[in-house]
């Protein structure tokens, strides 16, 4: 799952980091990606998500990048994230 919240800057992310690029400047912090390993065997029924990285600064690739240590309000913009399985 992939988060992100338009001009959320913080100390790192600015809108002077990257000048000549459009779509970082509308974004700043970029999109935050969570994730889960679900087993459909284990009979919970519940899984958290959490933060495993961030997608490219505008969006110009499909890499994950896992440094987060940049990231401050982006990392607040969810509290806390569910999925629900139904048992089969």
């Amino acid at each position: 799952m992939e988060i992100n919240q338009t001009w959320d800057s913080n100390h790192y992310w600015t809108n002077n980091k990257y000048p000549d690029d459009l779509e970082y400047f509308t974004s700043l912090q970029p999109a935050l990606v969570y994730a889960v390993t679900i087993d459909l065997d284990s009979g919970i029924s519940e899984y958290f998500l959490n933060p495993i990285g961030h997608s490219h600064y505008s969006g110009k690739n499909g890499l994950l990048y896992t440094d987060l240590t940049t990231f401050t309000t982006a990392l607040q913009i969810a509290k806390k994230i569910i999925v629900r399985v139904s048992p089969r």
